[in-house]
């Protein structure tokens, strides 16, 4: 995690995250288990919080961890506040965190109805020019490539 960073403001976006994310059809929301969860995970080093700031304020962030599940990057979350999203913000992130990941394999999973995260991701790839290997399982998409 990034010095200085708020860790309640990050808690709490993560909690908007999770809130939103359960939105989607046969998903919970558990406010205590997420903010739990959340205050575990803004404290774990071996996760980078790559956050998103504007004015001051964590308004998104690109949750990537090295070496796992056989990846040399994951991606664990992505999310930007609504009132933020279709400027490209995300998407100038994503492309710039991932030209340090030159040579390296990037795997990340999507829930299978998240529709706005697919789209994004298929713009991501698309701007990228790579096509995903993609396997299919338990409701989610997983997504495999290579960065070249």
């Amino acid at each position: 995690m990034k010095e200085g960073v708020n860790i309640r403001a990050l808690r709490d976006l993560y909690i908007d995250y999770d809130k939103e994310l359960c939105s989607l059809p046969g998903m919970i929301f558990d406010e205590k288990r997420t903010r739990s969860y959340a205050s575990g995970m803004v404290l774990r080093k071996d996760i980078d919080w790559n956050l998103i700031v504007k004015e001051g304020e964590a308004i998104g962030f690109l949750i990537i961890k090295a070496n796992e599940n056989g990846y040399d990057y994951y991606v664990v979350d992505t999310y930007v506040k609504p009132e933020y999203r279709n400027q490209g913000i995300m998407t100038s992130h994503v492309l710039k965190t991932f030209e340090g990941f030159r040579g390296k394999t990037i795997g990340l999973t999507i829930i299978q109805n998240n529709y706005l995260g697919m789209s994004f991701w298929r713009s991501i790839f698309k701007k990228l020019g790579y096509i995903p290997e993609i396997s299919f399982g338990g409701g989610f998409i997983e997504l495999k490539f290579q960065m070249e």
